[in-house]
């Protein structure tokens, strides 16, 4: 199909005052052979020399500066798609800009320079050269010359979009910013292009995004004007040089060529762990306990250091004076920020003073911040009834539940009264400390005997601020003496628009169809994207999700990672006793138990001859109809060949003597046997029956197996079923999609506006697991197949250096036709198109979004004869077995009047032809030679490194 890259060679207007020619081509000169080798244009507006463009994308190969000649020029080198080249020479500047070099790539419209009189000239003009190397004129001053005049598409005045770099106004290149810190970058710029910026932006192009945003507007500045433009960033965490690259993108979407740059050396954070003792929350100095009373001692502390504490950090006892002490994590506390820190304790047995004393401990275990002291007086137990709680589980909102800002939700605990006083009045569920989730400090507990169960609830309201929040609670006594366990409620706020996503990136072990000894154990590993805006911490896991659990666990934690971090995820499978093919599902699932994110599975080949107890050594399964499926139509009495694709799952290679042999149902023909190719164990071999259609129509099924040099059967049985018509209705389109590999020449003949568009590609069908490719030359199209429907996922040659991918909602790929058609049959496709640029995988939103279309099987030919090389129809090869299908637009819910392309593909080819109808290029693409196996070596497909991220 045709694209921006292989149309005929265009021009569009380099002078930015207008176009009008002063000196054709061909008119009279004194050097050479006597003729004008380009066109003068024009190139003065008000008094002033013209701005000069470039006329088409291209690289710069010279950059010239002289009094003789051309004099000062730029020359501009394009190699097209259809493997000519191209050169414009830009004469006579007075100026060249001084932002370009030698190997710089321009596009259409970037600024050469300034039209002007040096070398040998009069007066300001522009001196344009267009050569066609080794296809243009001889004998001019310049080799291949053509006349510029019949390849400009565009005249009017070029739009120039083109920025100049003047100064860091903040943050100057090479400053050092501590990581993590925020700072804004601000650049001077001039506007050195001829349009107004308005609706300009400027967006992040490459290296680091340093927290940035997509985009940042642009000042609206006319030609020449000065402006700033400033980018709030925040300095990575990885020390050393590190870069943020931008570029401003106009109104239409295109962007500049100019990049800006925050070019910082990021210095490591200089920590320091301090902390400040507030309060004592409970059990001030000098309070009374009674002997062998469990207390909870709380304090609270101020974080007065430049550190965030998190669990890595704990508080730790000093001493032995009460026995060995539990190391606790801290919660979560940012600098300056303050936390309750709590500790059970159990009195000494005797009566007396107890002290002991604790430390708060960083990762390294390194001691800071003040000694917090519990002094607290023994007295004697006084004979009552105890008072005890246990905790027994959470109800609702389990701890790590993921929150938005402001949520209003309920946290009950189950609590056993453990102790052998009942809980009457007076008896509460008070915070340990501040209640950071807002609502009351205190709840009555409900009447429970001892022994006895109770729900307790709390209203709490999730806090404004995002991160981890964490209360504590406990029993207290109608004294006021706390008892029991420590209660938890411990939530995560999430900013609004948080997503939990996940992006499937390859298999990194036991890819699917791998063979596996029925019940091994063996490890699957994915590796995956987290591709949402969420991190990924406790309560996020990999879960079964459906098919074969295969001995594997309910679910396993996912690693953590952060929004873009790529991890992988293992889970200890077993593979099934029974020989076949099997299927284990998982997904990801966040703390409340959502699953997101794409279906991980693998999907393994168990052979016959592993399973336990097992005498069969030789074995065969079904891997694929590659021809007439089950049901397919066939007219009575035609000829047919049915094809299986057959694995041998034994473990005895198959050679001379085994065959495939008829075993019930009707022949379908002659043929009652079929020598089997030789085959190595899990290698799959093409068995193909020549059969022929009974007379009698109805449903007719043949049965089959395979059979060894001994006279004995073994494997699945293969089916022939098919129903014999008077005439077809459907039949099956993959064969006629699909090649087989063959090497041919596809020319086009395209009616363009400046005249006839002629070029030639290599076409190939190739094969990789269950996906094909139509590729051409390198760019190529990706389709692939399931019994009902044939898809398509992405197309590299929609042109201008752009690709495209089609989505099914968030699926990727989306189904194209039916598989099995009748003639005349159509079919509504309503697809979601992306198209991205190559080299960065940027989305242009001008040429994406919904579109749909009808597309009809038109005709089935037996044979087609193709037009000739010169595109007379008709004149050309002659192909068996096309099928044709005709495209529309969709008019009122129906498909349009006349179709506005058509596709022809032939078994054993692919695409053979391609009609554009009412296209940007109306005429033919069809085959013109085919190759001998072998003659010419296969297609090499591009290889686009961002899209790996974007297909499953």
């Amino acid at each position: 199909m045709p694209d921006d890259n292989t149309t005929r060679f265009w021009l569009n207007n380099p002078v930015t005052t207008g176009f009008y020619i002063t000196d054709p081509f061909n008119s009279p000169r004194a050097y050479a052979n006597g003729r004008h080798e380009g066109i003068d244009l024009r190139a003065v507006a008000g008094g002033r020399p013209a701005e000069i463009v470039a006329a088409q994308r291209g690289v710069i190969d010279r950059i010239r500066a002289g009094n003789t000649g051309y004099g000062n020029y730029v020359r501009v080198r394009h190699e097209w798609a259809d493997a000519t080249t191209w050169v414009t020479w830009y004469a006579h500047l007075s100026a060249v800009n001084p932002a370009l070099q030698v190997g710089d790539v321009v596009e259409a419209g970037q600024r050469l320079g300034v039209a002007g009189t040096t070398g040998n000239s009069t007066g300001v003009h522009l001196h344009l050269t267009l050569q066609h190397l080794d296809l243009g004129l001889k004998g001019y001053v310049v080799a291949d010359v053509v006349d510029p005049t019949r390849y400009l598409r565009d005249v009017t005045v070029p739009v120039v979009d083109e920025m100049a770099y003047l100064a860091d106004v903040t943050i100057p290149d090479g400053s050092a910013i501590v990581a993590g810190r925020s700072f804004n970058k601000t650049w001077r710029v001039r506007n050195n292009g001829t349009s107004t910026w308005e609706g300009f932006t400027l967006e992040h192009f490459a290296d680091e995004r340093m927290a940035g945003p997509d985009s940042v507007p642009l000042p609206p500045l006319k030609p020449d004007e000065v402006g700033e433009v400033t980018v709030p960033l925040t300095a990575p965490q990885t020390p050393g040089r590190q870069r943020s690259s931008w570029k401003a993108r106009n109104a239409r979407g295109r962007l500049f060529a100019f990049e800006l740059f925050a070019d910082i050396v990021v210095t490591p954070i200089a920590r320091r762990d301090d902390a400040l003792f507030v309060a004592d929350v409970t059990l001030p100095a000098g309070a009374t306990v009674e002997a062998g009373q469990a207390v909870v001692k709380t304090w609270r502390v101020r974080n007065s250091g430049d550190t965030t504490w998190d669990k890595t950090y704990a508080l730790a006892g000093e001493g032995s004076s009460a026995g060995d002490w539990q190391r606790i994590a801290l919660p979560v506390t940012k600098a300056g920020a303050t936390a309750d820190l709590s500790v059970g304790l159990t009195a000494p047995a005797a009566p007396g003073e107890f002290r002991a004393v604790w430390r708060l401990r960083n990762p390294a275990g390194e001691a800071f911040g003040p000694e917090l002291v519990a002094a607290l007086r023994v007295a004697a137990p006084v004979a009552r009834p105890s008072d005890g709680a246990t905790y027994v589980a959470d109800m609702t909102i389990l701890n790590g539940t993921r929150l938005s800002p402001g949520h209003k939700f309920t946290k009950t605990w189950r609590l056993r009264n453990d102790g052998t006083a009942a809980w009457r009045a007076g008896y509460t569920l008070a915070c340990v400390g501040a209640n950071p989730l807002a609502g009351a400090t205190a709840m009555p507990l409900p009447p429970t005997a001892p022994g006895a169960e109770a729900d307790v609830s709390i209203e709490c309201v999730a806090p404004a601020s995002a991160g981890h929040h964490r209360a504590t609670w406990q029993a207290r006594s109608p004294g006021g003496l706390p008892f029991g366990d420590l209660l938890v409620v411990e939530i995560e706020v999430v900013r609004p628009g948080a997503l939990d996503d996940a992006v499937f990136l390859s298999d990194v072990t036991y890819p699917d169809g791998s063979v596996v000894a029925a019940g091994a154990r063996f490890a699957k590993m994915w590796r995956i994207r987290n591709a949402g805006s969420s991190t990924w911490g406790p309560g996020y896991a990999l879960a079964f999700a459906g098919d074969n659990r295969m001995n594997g666990p309910d679910s396993l934690p996912l690693p953590g990672a952060l929004p873009g971090e790529v991890v992988e995820v293992s889970a200890p499978l077993e593979a099934p006793l029974a020989p076949g093919i099997h299927r284990s599902s998982w997904r990801a699932r966040n703390p409340e138990g959502v699953l997101f994110g794409p279906v991980l599975f693998v999907e393994l080949r168990v052979p016959v001859s592993s399973t336990p107890g097992s005498p069969a050594l030789e074995d065969a399964q079904l891997e694929e109809h590659l021809t007439f499926p089950d049901g397919s139509e066939v007219v009575h009495g035609a000829a047919f060949e049915k094809t299986w694709a057959v694995r041998n799952t034994g473990s005895i290679a198959w050679g001379t003597g085994y065959e495939l042999v008829h075993v019930g149902g009707p022949t379908l023909g002659n043929v009652r046997r079929l020598s089997a190719p030789s085959a190595g164990p899990q290698a799959v071999v093409n068995l193909t029956l020549p059969l022929t259609a009974p007379q009698e129509p109805g449903r007719h099924v043949g049965r089959w197996r395979m059979r060894n040099p001994r006279g004995e059967f073994f494997g699945s049985t293969l089916f022939v079923a098919i129903v014999v018509v008077d005439a077809p209705t459907k039949f099956d389109m993959l064969p006629y999609l699909r090649g087989d590999g063959r090497l041919y020449e596809m020319k086009h003949i395209f009616q363009m506006p400046n005249g006839p568009l002629i070029g030639q590609q290599r076409a190939q069908t190739q094969r990789e697991g269950v996906r094909f490719y139509q590729t051409k030359n390198s760019e190529w199209e990706e389709m692939w197949a399931d019994e009902r429907f044939i898809y398509r996922g992405t197309d590299t040659s929609p042109g201008s250096g752009n690709f495209y991918t089609l989505m099914d909602g968030e699926r990727y790929g989306t189904a194209w036709i039916p598989r099995r058609m009748a003639v005349g049959q159509a079919y509504r496709r309503s697809v979601t198109v992306v198209s991205r640029r190559k080299g960065n995988c940027m989305m242009n939103s001008h040429l994406s979004g919904r579109h749909v279309t009808w597309i009809r099987l038109e005709a089935l030919h037996q044979t087609l004869t193709l037009p000739d090389a010169e595109g007379r129809p008709k004149r050309g090869y002659q192909l068996r077995d096309v099928a044709v299908f005709a495209a529309y637009n969709e008019e009122k819910g129906r498909p349009a009047a006349q179709p506005f392309e058509r596709y022809y593909y032939a078994k054993g080819y692919g695409l053979i032809m391609w009609e554009g109808i009412l296209t940007d290029h109306r005429g033919l693409s069809f085959l013109v030679e085919a190759h001998q196996p072998g003659e010419r070596p296969d297609n090499v497909r591009e290889r686009i490194p961002c899209l790996d991220s974007l297909r499953p």
